[in-house]
């Protein structure tokens, strides 16, 4: 597969609608589904976004219309194993740059690193306390966010598959 269709790909599918329809058709795959099926197992209400999402996706070769009006994967997009997925997160406006929550858990642990760096010429206990309270207060940080995003992620893959 080529750069650009790749990238063509990738730019479909930035799209929240567009991408859980396309989840949706790689879990039913080899089937193919209708419209009103997509509607259901997605909780879409209309059928003009559905079929609008179905057909961009038609156009660019990830999936193709079937004489029944139904829609199956085609061979590209079998192959499409890994694409972007559109994550909010939250970041602070600094000077007019935006810095994430990221950034300061970066800032955060080496700050705490280097003073336990320095706290073992002093006091190893201290080190050992200092090193301890950073790496609970940097897990804790990336439990945080680990779950934001997770949160963020069920929305694609939650699909009523028992229609």
């Amino acid at each position: 597969m080529s750069k650009q269709t790749e990238t063509k790909f990738e730019q479909i599918l930035e799209n929240p609608i567009t991408l859980k329809l396309f989840i949706f058709l790689k879990s039913k795959n080899p089937e193919s589904v209708g419209i009103r099926e997509v509607m259901r197992a997605t909780k879409m209400k209309s059928s003009s976004t559905v079929s609008r999402h179905l057909e961009t996706m038609d156009e660019i070769g990830l999936v193709q219309k079937l004489p029944s009006n139904r829609y199956i994967l085609t061979s590209k997009g079998l192959s499409l194993r890994s694409f972007q997925v559109p994550v909010k997160l939250t970041a602070n406006l600094v000077k007019g740059n935006f810095v994430t929550i990221s950034t300061y858990q970066i800032s955060f642990l080496i700050m705490m690193s280097l003073s336990t760096f320095i706290l073992i010429w002093y006091d190893i206990f201290l080190a050992a306390i200092n090193g301890l309270v950073g790496l609970i207060i940097g897990l804790l940080i990336s439990l945080k966010n680990w779950f934001t995003i997770k949160k963020q992620m069920k929305t694609y893959r939650d699909i009523n598959n028992d229609h």
